[in-house]
């Protein structure tokens, strides 16, 4: 009956999930895995608290999620305490920070995706050619001073 009532707070006001609702959630989402209610619950706490685990936590909920509308709106919830608007682009990107857009703007959880790939580096053949040379003399100097 405990968990009901702190669901239905949670619910009332997501903007105020802390780390002990977080953990509340973790439980309960190890206990029921398909909660839907309780991955978004779970997804707007970890971006609450500006966690490092948001992005993976976002992807497995618009997995689960029926509706990604309703996943969006949530996540653009702003907190009460919050009144700037941030403006995020794709040049201000950090790591390990979650990954948010303004409210105008209606990702699909493809186009979330793409904000959240590495890139493969392609390097140039005289790239690899100086790599390759710095092993050649690593090896060289550990021959000297062994041999």
């Amino acid at each position: 009956m405990k968990e009901i009532v702190q669901i239905e707070k949670l619910l009332r006001d997501p903007t105020s999930i802390n780390k002990e609702d977080v953990d509340f959630l973790d439980k309960l989402i190890s206990t029921y895995p398909y909660y839907q209610t309780g991955q978004l619950l779970l997804t707007k706490g970890l971006l609450n608290l500006n966690s490092i685990r948001y992005n993976k936590q976002l992807k497995k909920c618009a997995a689960f999620t029926l509706d990604r509308k309703r996943l969006f709106e949530l996540i653009m919830l702003k907190n009460n305490k919050e009144k700037v608007k941030k403006d995020i682009s794709k040049n201000s990107l950090q790591l390990g920070k979650p990954l948010i857009s303004n409210d105008q703007e209606y990702f699909s959880f493809s186009e979330w995706l793409t904000l959240s790939k590495v890139k493969k580096i392609n390097r140039n053949n005289d790239e690899i050619k100086s790599y390759n040379n710095i092993e050649e003399k690593i090896k060289n100097n550990i021959a000297k001073k062994t041999g």
